[in-house]
């Protein structure tokens, strides 16, 4: 599995971005697990992830 970005809160994971076919073979592998979209997060933990994403994506393109 390639886990693309992963946010950390108090050394814990909160946040991971997989790619699509990561997570369509987890959710094959999960008897009942809840998958929710941007729409039913808070307004907070949306902000969070956001965030996380522009920091991944200015952290790669800073490597380039």
């Amino acid at each position: 599995m390639r886990v693309v970005l992963q946010q950390l809160q108090r050394n814990k994971p909160r946040l991971v971005l997989l790619n699509i076919e990561d997570y369509e073979r987890l959710m094959r592998q999960s008897d009942a697990c809840a998958a929710g979209t941007n729409d039913t997060m808070s307004d907070a933990l949306l902000a969070e992830f956001e965030a996380a994403v522009e920091a991944y994506a200015d952290s790669d393109e800073a490597s380039r």
